[in-house]
């Protein structure tokens, strides 16, 4: 099974939430695979910031087993866009707000499992209840070097429960194309 995310690298994204639930969620023994695809224009940076942030989940988790996960940083053509969502199963969006998410609705067109946060633009095409992980909201925190009018404290977005996308991702994983909206 195939679980990926597509997008920038950066805290709105919250790929943290993604890695944490798949890595507490799968074993090394399960035949499944976590791609993420992070868009940057240097791909060093991207690739040390995903490196370290991979690198202190597993150091905090302290477990003996860790399931795949693959990383590519910098550009994506659109071609390689495309093969991805082909071989895709799962598009995992934990992102803490978006307005549209490009990626997700491709997956959506892909005919992929879908899920995500209940933000923005993915209200507006997504009908299915069970593509949307539960999530809380709270203040805006943690976007810098954005313009100030951006990603202010005083709105809210969205923080996906790890305990139920960890559950939506087992039944992904266990009864396959399952959850297309």
């Amino acid at each position: 099974h195939v679980f990926y995310t597509m997008g920038a690298q950066n805290s709105r994204k919250n790929v943290e939430a993604a890695i944490l639930a798949y890595f507490t969620e799968f074993k090394g023994s399960d035949n499944c695979v976590y791609m993420l695809y992070l868009f940057g224009d240097n791909k060093n940076e991207i690739n040390t910031n995903v490196s370290q942030t991979v690198d202190y989940i597993k150091n905090g988790l302290k477990l003996d087993y860790y399931p795949k996960i693959i990383v590519s940083a910098g550009h994506i053509t659109d071609e390689n866009v495309h093969l991805s969502h082909g071989a895709g199963d799962t598009y995992v969006c934990t992102s803490h707000g978006e307005s549209w998410c490009f990626p997700l609705f491709t997956a959506f067109l892909y005919s992929n499992n879908i899920l995500t946060t209940p933000c923005a633009g993915q209200k507006e095409y997504i009908t299915n209840e069970a593509c949307f992980i539960k999530s809380e909201q709270s203040p805006v925190i943690g976007m810098l070097n954005v313009p100030r009018h951006l990603y202010r404290g005083d709105a809210d977005w969205y923080n996906p429960q790890v305990s139920d996308l960890k559950k939506k991702m087992r039944d992904c994983y266990n009864n396959g194309k399952v959850i297309a909206s």
